[in-house]
């Protein structure tokens, strides 16, 4: 497997299936228990994956991306990514989010070659706030304890 991240902290990932019947607490305490486990940071590494690393003025982007078996963009460009750079079958995850409801990825595009992306509004973002909500209550909880 190939993983390109656009501008990541780390390749840290670990896939967990939930059920419909699944609370949004579920996974907020699932993420909250990845993150404070260490052996979690390098896992894709420890699976044998490439990790690439890329930027906005990364050469050959495009060539890079194309490559991928898993997208992560978080470039802070809309639509940066083109639909045509990714790879028949690839998972997307778009983290960006800009005025229109558009992402870092050319979504309509990158959806009829994906096997799975995120939408923007309504993908990474509620998670990302619910990590956020739940961090600042443990926050707030240790300092009163």
């Amino acid at each position: 497997m190939l993983a390109t991240v656009l501008v990541g902290d780390d390749p840290a990932s670990r896939s967990v299936e939930l059920p419909e019947t699944t609370t949004t607490a579920e996974p907020v305490a699932r993420v909250g228990e990845l993150s404070a486990d260490p052996e979690v940071d390098g896992i894709l590494l420890a699976r044998d994956a490439t990790v690439t690393y890329c930027h906005s003025k990364t050469r050959e982007l495009a060539e890079v991306v194309r490559e991928a078996d898993v997208v992560v963009a978080a470039i802070g460009r809309p639509e940066l990514v083109r639909g045509e750079w990714i790879k028949p079958g690839a998972v997307v995850a778009d983290a960006g989010y800009h005025p229109g409801g558009v992402g870092d990825v050319e979504f309509a595009a990158a959806a009829e070659r994906a096997a799975a992306i995120t939408p923007v509004p309504g993908g990474v973002g509620p998670m990302t706030i619910a990590v956020l909500l739940a961090r600042t209550v443990d926050a707030v909880a240790a300092t009163i304890e």
